[in-house]
This record gives structure tokens, C-alpha cells and sequence, in this order.
């Protein structure tokens, strides 16, 4: 955007001169409008006039400086567009980061916090892909090493969960609570155990529940 935009009395170098006529202005805006890899014979050929009418008018009314100014005043465009964007993106997601960081501490439902995890991770993964390399959020795990998108010291998904199981094993040995009360105990499910299946004193989660119903519905 240009300093001098908002002065009444500004005239932008694309605009039409006070010398220049209407269908020479015309013919200049099918120059112009061309993109940067414009050439004077394609924009003649557009507007169906001579290549010597085009060459004329151009040397005339400085129509590659003209041009030049317009495509800078539409890059600049662009990059505000592309900035405001970014940041717009960028609060959304710390949002969303705000938002699984109270569900985590106020102990909310594990199926809760997996699904902010999940909302988190792909709104990140949109913004990596539609900025290209997102320097605040391209970054590996602190555990595992793996390429995810992150912010530095941050967990993938797996060892978040894991840490979690972890952690959730020691403060029931300080508790002196029975470990089976913790997370599930089917094999391979990561799932924590709600307040409700704590308290029922049940040892698999809804899903693994549900699963060997279906099982037992179908063997027998």
C-alpha cells in the first residue's frame, strides 16, 4: 500500500494521465492487466490493434513504469492480505490451545481433551500447509524425535498421552489407589478412566466395554 493513498489529491502512476484519452487508457489497462510477464505484440493482439500502435502509446505514456507501480501496489496487497491472515490464524489457534489447556486442568473427560488435542493438531497442520513452513509450530517432539507440528518442548500426541498415563500411575501409588483404577486395562488402549468408571470400580473404558459386547454378541 502506498504512503500516499489516503491524500485526496494522490494520483497512482497506473491511473489515468491528464493527457491520455480514454481508449488510450483502455488499451494501457489491457497492457497492465497482463500480470508481469506482460508484452506489448500479446496486449496489441488482445485489444486487436497494431503492435506499432502499442509500441507508440507505451513509449508515450511510460507504460512499463506504470505497469511496474501497479504490480508492487498488488504485492503489497497481497502481503497485508497474507499477514493479517496469519495472525488471524495464529490467534484462533491460541485459542484453541487455551481452550484444551482448561480442559486439562480443570480434569475434564479424557474423550474431551483427545478431541482438543485433535482440534489443535489440525488446525496447526492447516496452518503448515497454507503458509508453507510454519517456523512458530515446525518442530519435533521433545521425546520421540518425530517431525511434527509443534512449538519447541512440545509432545506429539502419543507421548503427551503417555506421559499422562505415567503421571496418572504415580499419583495413584502416592494415593495408594489400585493402579487398575487408573486407565484402561485392555492392551494397547491409552484411554483414562472417567470419575464415573472410577468410582463404579471399573477397569475398562466405554469403548473397550462396548467392543467386547459386540464381541460376545457375535461368538455367542
Amino acid at each position: 500500500m502506498l504512503d500516499d493513498e489516503n491524500d485526496p489529491s494522490f494520483k497512482p502512476p497506473w491511473g489515468q494521465l491528464d493527457q491520455e484519452g480514454d481508449v488510450e487508457y483502455s488499451h494501457f489497462l489491457t497492457y497492465r492487466d497482463l500480470g508481469p510477464s506482460r508484452k506489448l505484440l500479446n496486449a496489441a493482439l488482445t485489444a486487436k490493434r497494431s503492435h506499432k500502435t502499442f509500441k507508440n502509446l507505451s513509449s508515450l505514456h511510460d507504460w512499463r513504469n506504470r505497469a511496474m507501480a501497479w504490480d508492487r501496489y498488488q504485492e503489497s496487497n497481497r502481503d497485508t492480505a497474507i499477514t493479517h491472515a496469519r495472525i488471524a490464524a495464529t490467534d484462533s489457534m491460541a485459542i484453541l490451545r487455551a481452550r484444551l489447556a482448561i480442559a486439562i486442568a480443570t480434569d475434564a473427560d479424557p474423550k474431551e481433551i483427545h478431541a482438543r488435542q485433535g482440534n489443535v493438531l489440525r488446525a496447526m497442520a492447516i496452518f503448515s500447509s497454507a503458509y508453507g513452513k510454519a517456523t512458530d509450530y515446525d518442530h519435533r517432539c521433545a521425546d520421540c524425535n518425530t517431525a511434527r507440528v509443534l512449538r519447541p518442548g512440545e509432545l506429539c500426541k502419543s507421548c503427551h498421552l503417555a506421559n499422562v498415563k505415567a503421571n496418572s500411575r504415580a499419583a495413584a501409588i502416592t494415593a495408594g489407589q489400585d493402579l487398575s483404577l487408573v486407565h484402561c486395562d485392555t492392551e494397547g488402549c491409552e484411554t483414562l478412566l472417567t470419575t464415573g468408571d472410577i468410582k463404579a470400580k471399573l477397569t475398562h473404558c466405554a469403548r473397550c466395554r462396548e467392543a467386547a459386547i459386540s464381541t460376545e454378541q457375535v461368538t455367542s
